[in-house]
């Protein structure tokens, strides 16, 4: 698949599922990664960023996703950015919103997200990649709506993983 060759010698991070399991999203850098003073990787063995990578203030971020899985997590969550889009390239998903019908997006389906929309992924074809892309990095965390409540991703998580 071209997708492939186009990110085969990009450096990408594999977000591993809230049980630190199992590959849920590789995400491929079109823009400057995040990277570690010393050279070495700025990812851990979860797919998170480490503490001390230089991330830079860019004002957009590119990326190729491909979803490997649905989201494991069945409250919604945000994102940590100003606002993001993602254009189906290949496959596609069924995406859930509190308060909204079920929708299926798939290729050149667009989806737009602010920091104030929650969302999940139900269920996702296989092969599915997206060219994602961010606005401007906020101060505020992102994470998941439980009963009503912001719960940041790190409290959410803390007692999953191993």
């Amino acid at each position: 698949m071209i997708l492939e060759r186009i990110v085969r010698d990009r450096l990408h991070r594999v977000i591993v599922d809230r049980f630190g399991v199992a590959p849920y999203l590789t995400r491929h850098y079109l823009s400057k990664p995040p990277h570690m003073p010393d050279g070495s990787f700025p990812f851990d063995q979860y797919g998170d960023v480490r503490p001390g990578a230089v991330q830079g203030r860019r004002r957009w971020g590119r990326y190729l996703h491909q979803i490997h899985l649905p989201d494991a997590d069945h409250a919604p969550h945000c994102h940590p950015w100003e606002w993001c889009f993602s254009i189906i390239l290949h496959g596609g998903y069924v995406e859930e919103r509190p308060g909204r019908r079920d929708r299926r997006l798939r290729r050149g389906s667009f989806n737009f997200l602010r920091h104030t929309d929650y969302h999940r992924i139900d269920s996702v074809e296989p092969d599915t990649w997206t060219f994602f892309v961010t606005g401007p990095r906020l101060e505020s965390d992102w994470g998941f709506m439980v009963d009503g409540q912001f719960v940041r991703w790190q409290d959410r998580y803390v007692n999953l993983r191993p």
